[in-house]
């Protein structure tokens, strides 16, 4: 098995004494591995600019997330100790850190600036988008059906970055009710679900429904079911792009709205309707059918 594993830091955990943490440290340890196999460095030898790469690809991964980076720095780290492999450097590290420390910044600030997005939001800003912008029909099909699911941002886009062309919804990845009026989006494995299959979510509201039938028959992919639902360069981190071109035709801020403000506008939406917090709770849990 070792062998399988090389080089050495992928054999780290049959050694790793931290059971409660194993399965993670070995799990970022083989990514990590793979990550520099791909990109061209030498994983026996990482750099900060390795390990940068492969922070930021985990922190697109979970919609933009910098809330975890410090813990994975600390598994890859563990991973190298055990393997008996030398870590980074002090001035490596010291860039590592404070690269992590300008992404939490930057994920507090977000925070902070990100108003909900309700469906009021959306329609004011659907009303000011001409009617020949190419990504009308997406960008209505996209962000109704991500604030109507209370989805996040990875969830949504389901692709980390252009590269990887086999990542992506496919159009097989909808499932339509008899009549057309309800539609199903196979998630997969998220945040909230690691298990078997993940989660799914279940569209009943006519508006994201209709958006999304008009934009698989506008495109022609109603008959192409291992086709990309969204174009390859549809990725987490473009989705900010289009929310901030939107909101500025309105008159609203752009800098106010990220897409955090989906699933938040989502959840306002279902408040204001009346829905209580226990309710809303186990839907975000769940993934119950929203309204």
């Amino acid at each position: 098995e070792n062998e399988d594993f090389q080089p050495k830091v992928r054999a780290a955990y049959l050694l790793n004494q931290d059971k409660k943490h194993q399965k993670k440290i070995r799990s970022h340890a083989v990514r990590f591995v793979e990550l520099c196999d791909k990109a061209g460095y030498d994983p026996d030898l990482p750099t900060a600019k390795a390990v940068t790469h492969y922070l930021l690809n985990f922190s697109d991964a979970n919609d933009g997330s910098a809330k975890s980076l410090r813990q994975v720095s600390s598994y890859l780290k563990s991973a190298y100790t055990t393997a008996a492999v030398p870590w980074l450097s002090n001035t490596d590290a010291g860039l590592v850190l404070v690269f992590i420390k300008a992404m939490e910044e930057q994920d507090q600030a977000a925070t902070r600036q990100s108003v909900p997005i309700t469906s009021r939001v959306l329609l004011r800003w659907f009303t000011a988008l001409p009617a020949n912008d190419e990504h009308a029909s997406l960008l209505k099909a996209m962000l109704l059906t991500g604030q109507c699911g209370l989805l996040r941002a990875g969830e949504n886009t389901r692709r980390e970055n252009q590269k990887t062309a086999s990542a992506g919804y496919r159009v097989s990845d909808i499932s339509w009710s008899r009549e057309s009026t309800v539609f199903t989006l196979a998630l997969g494995l998220t945040k909230g679900n690691r298990s078997f299959g993940g989660d799914t979510v279940t569209i009943a509201n006519p508006m994201p429904v209709t958006a999304m039938r008009n934009y698989l028959l506008e495109k022609g992919l109603m008959d192409r079911p291992d086709a990309l639902l969204y174009p390859q360069y549809v990725t987490t981190r473009w989705l900010g792009e289009p929310l901030r071109r939107l909101a500025r035709p309105a008159g609203d801020d752009p800098a106010c709205f990220t897409p955090h403000g989906l699933r938040a506008g989502g959840a306002t939406d279902l408040v204001e309707s009346g829905v209580a917090y226990p309710a809303l709770k186990a839907q975000d849990d769940g993934k119950v059918t929203p309204a």
